[in-house]
């Protein structure tokens, strides 16, 4: 006799249901806007291999998972603990910047594990990169070099974009032949032929294929460079050049883990002209409402002024000058006193209210209280 299905169940399988849809809905908005061979969903794995973002704990937390009965969980643990000796940062760790150095160095130089050694190797290449906080005497380019091949070669993509960045802000650096090697050791099997261009170059094209947001967004910008550079006299090179640099651009805001950086520049991107072929208002504030919602203040300014100059007009309510406030009062809040953005933010804010009745003041706040409590990075942003 076939068992009677209980309300639990049906309310499991439902929410089975619901989970697939949302999986296959990923996927087809994936497909949609990502390049061809550019998997998606990513699954949590790869982003976990590629050590981009590394959870938010505690030194205590930290210290209590160096005893940790798994491996993997130990030696992050180590790694962590071993950069938090470096910067200083956590107080449950006591600051030893020479012991956090070399176990960075030795995790990154040996074993087995692809995880932790992306980890050490990011951690490091960092480090070795930008300094321990104000503390620029651990600067070493070379050494930053090694970190971040051993890393794209263990499998990251954050480091693939950092090394790049390296290379930007030291155009006169004296490049290593290894991190040569591990860029077109990571280009070699791509699907996609490597982008003829300078190793800075390469080494986004690894970051982007391998799908990290911000490296996708500098291929694509390279690629629209580039069809700005061959428009005139290349049209058909640079057509094709501009639809990979607008897929890429696009994938960069729509993948797991949402940069509200790439989807400001996305809202730029159509508001300027998106590339001089299209220009859309109304898809530049859907660009910049989405990375508003993920806690850009520049993004909350651009929006504001769409609606403040009567650009777009709202399907529904809030009104436009109701949205202007809030948006121009939040991007306010999520910049320091006396820079430029937050003194143009609120004054935009205050010429908008004071066309406006006054209750539209009061709208404006419980509007923007609302989103605060609706999306999480904009109020992570917001208290930060």
């Amino acid at each position: 006799m076939k068992p009677a299905t209980t309300r639990a169940d049906r309310i499991f399988y439902a929410l089975v249901g619901l989970w697939c849809l949302m999986i296959a809905g990923i996927a087809v908005v994936s497909g949609r806007h990502g390049p061809a061979g550019l998997p998606k969903p990513y699954p949590v794995a790869v982003w976990h291999r590629s050590a981009l973002y590394a959870p938010n704990v505690s030194g205590k937390q930290a210290l209590a998972m160096a005893h940790s009965p798994d491996a993997r969980t130990r030696a992050l643990a180590d790694v962590f603990i071993a950069a938090q000796q470096v910067y200083g940062y956590r107080h449950a760790i006591p600051a030893d910047r020479a012991t956090g150095l070399a176990t960075l160095a030795s995790r990154c130089a040996a074993g087995d594990d692809r995880v932790v050694r992306v980890a050490a190797c990011s951690s490091l290449g960092d480090i070795r990169l930008f300094g321990a906080g104000s503390d620029r005497t651990v600067v070493d380019l070379a050494a930053a070099q090694r970190a971040y091949a051993a890393a794209i070669a263990a499998g990251s993509a954050r480091s693939a974009a950092q090394a790049a960045v390296l290379l930007q802000l030291h155009p006169k650096v004296a490049v290593l032949p290894v991190l040569s090697a591990a860029a077109a050791g990571a280009l070699s099997g791509a699907a996609a032929a490597p982008t003829a261009g300078s190793l800075r170059d390469a080494l986004y094209h690894v970051s982007a294929l391998r799908g990290y947001h911000r490296g996708c967004f500098a291929y694509a910008s390279l690629l629209i460079r580039r069809y700005a550079r061959l428009k005139t006299t290349d049209p058909t090179r640079a057509a094709k050049l501009h639809g990979e640099g607008e897929r890429w651009m696009v994938t960069a805001a729509t993948l797991p883990y949402p940069s509200e950086s790439a989807e400001r520049f996305v809202g730029d991107a159509w508001l300027e002209g998106f590339w001089n072929l299209t220009r859309s208002d109304r898809e530049a504030a859907v660009w910049y409402t989405r990375a508003m919602h993920d806690g850009s203040a520049r993004a909350a300014f651009q929006l504001a002024r769409l609606y403040a100059l009567g650009k777009i007009v709202p399907d529904g309510p809030p009104t436009a000058p109701v949205r202007a406030i809030a948006a121009a009062e939040l991007a306010a809040q999520m910049t320091k006193k006396g820079t430029g953005l937050h003194h143009r933010a609120s004054a935009l804010a205050v010429a908008v209210a004071t066309d406006q009745s006054s209750g539209v003041g009061d709208e404006a706040a419980k509007y923007g209280a609302t989103l605060f409590r609706t999306y999480p990075r904009l109020s992570f942003a917001l208290n930060d």
